[in-house]
């Protein structure tokens, strides 16, 4: 049966498609929390990333090797939301935060100035940028503010841009996209105008209405937030792709019209955020990183190496390697992801994946150690220590003493007081003794153990 199982292995390996080999690694040493919720990947720097959370930002100029504490955010609702390199000078990066939109002023000093700070709570809450050179686009839980000026001044978007959640914003070369709970708009003259190309509906009458300027109320947007649009992303094709709860809807010509992608083996999982490469699209999800493939239509859950279930963010890197933001911190992609559809492996392409793998023998030892079953040179020393045993005496130290009562003088005497010194040997343990019989039964366990590992190894 093991043998079958093993030549099944191989079966697998070789002729699944698309996801054998690509290995993730943890890459938290210098964190102080993991709880993070924002990730940014330099475009020209693949060593260059930041990622931000509730307390803190931290930057990476190894790769993710080490993290570095940027800045530290204390208070209420100052969580990192989203961060976002300038498209066209990779030095800046911008930070939307519960309390404002922050930018980095000098990158050696770590200085931090504050861009945009609004008005009310909802208009602080900054939920997503996008800067191109001096023009920033900013996304609010109060609307859209846009600058023309590197931040110094802003105005707010109209209509109904300016009294929605922004949830995500995305630019192609000639457009630009900016997505509320429930519509897309599109700008084809960087902002000054915006109309809608897609409605999902969520309230009612919204289709008929193009100028409906009427806000989700407060009950809605609980609900919205679960179902409603959440992230926007645009290839390198310029293929725009939304995220929208747990589907996940593409338009390939510029917003005009949107098809639904398949959402087969996504087990109905909500989508996070999406990203592509070589034709391949992969999305975070609650459930897991899950990718499909080109011409595929059903998606793979990838988790070699990946901790936690809940996948917050993903994004690629010059290089091809994969970021991930997981519950349990970040992880990155040790090759780059060169998922094709060719054809079928090579057997010693295959088994080159596994390489840095322990041998079999290691395993056991590692399960054996971790089981606390006794090892073979510990047996050894314990049947000589249960034979030494007979030569070492057993010793006995005794006190005593005798309470006499005389009648006549109605008194009592002690005495006499007795000490007794005992030594005893058991040489029948020369030849065996209970001890070796427990020594034994030791011997099977572990017998026992080592074939019911090799077992589930093979298997």
């Amino acid at each position: 049966m093991p043998k079958l199982i093993l030549v099944l292995f191989f079966s697998l390996c070789l002729f699944k498609p698309a996801f054998c080999g690509v290995v993730f690694k943890q890459c938290n040493q210098g964190l102080k929390d993991t709880d993070i919720s924002a990730l940014a990947v330099s475009p020209g720097n693949p060593n260059l990333a930041y990622i931000g959370s509730k307390k803190a930002i931290y930057r990476t100029q190894d790769g993710a090797k080490t993290w570095e504490t940027v800045l530290s955010l204390k208070g209420i609702d100052k969580r990192a939301n989203f961060l976002a390199f300038n498209q066209e000078d990779a030095n800046i990066i911008y930070a939307a935060t519960g309390n404002g939109l922050l930018k980095i002023k000098t990158f050696s000093s770590n200085t931090w100035e504050k861009l945009f700070s609004g008005i009310g709570e909802k208009e602080k809450n900054c939920t997503c940028v996008l800067a191109e050179s001096e023009r920033i686009f900013l996304g609010t839980r109060g609307g859209l503010f846009i600058s023309s000026d590197s931040g110094r001044n802003w105005r707010k978007a109209g209509g109904e841009l300016g009294n929605s959640i922004i949830v995500s914003i995305a630019a192609s070369k000639k457009q630009l996209f900016v997505a509320t709970l429930d519509v897309v708009f599109i700008s084809s003259d960087k902002g000054e105008k915006f109309s809608k190309v897609f409605n999902l509906g969520l309230r009612e009458g919204a289709a008929e209405s193009s100028e409906d300027q009427v806000s989700l109320e407060p009950e809605e947007n609980l609900e919205a937030e679960s179902t409603g649009i959440n992230f926007l992303f645009i290839d390198r094709e310029d293929n725009l792709y939304l995220a929208a709860g747990r589907r996940i809807l593409a338009s390939f010509d510029s917003g005009v019209s949107f098809q639904a992608v398949s959402s087969s083996g996504l087990h109905g999982a909500r989508i996070g955020n999406i990203a592509s490469l070589e034709g391949n699209l992969y999305a975070s999800t609650q459930k897991g990183l899950f990718v499909l493939a080109k011409d595929a239509q059903v998606w793979q859950n990838y988790y070699a190496g990946l901790l936690g279930i809940d996948t917050r963010f993903i994004g690629f890197d010059s290089l091809k390697r994969l970021w991930v933001i997981t519950d349990e911190g970040v992880f990155r992609s040790l090759e780059e992801y060169a998922w094709s559809q060719t054809g079928p492996d090579k057997a010693s392409d295959c088994l080159v994946r596994f390489k840095d793998e322990p041998v079999i023998s290691e395993v056991q030892k590692a399960a054996i150690k971790y089981a606390e079953v006794i090892d073979p040179q510990k047996i050894e020393n314990l049947r000589k220590g249960a034979r030494l045993k007979a030569l070492v005496p057993s010793f006995d130290l005794d006190y005593n003493k005798t309470v006499n009562y005389d009648s006549g003088s109605d008194k009592y005497f002690i005495g006499p007081r007795e000490w007794s010194v005992g030594l005893s040997w058991d040489l029948g343990d020369l030849i065996w003794s209970d001890q070796q019989r427990l020594i034994d039964s030791q011997v099977r366990l572990m017998v026992q153990y080592m074939n019911w590992n090799i077992s589930t190894i093979v298997i």
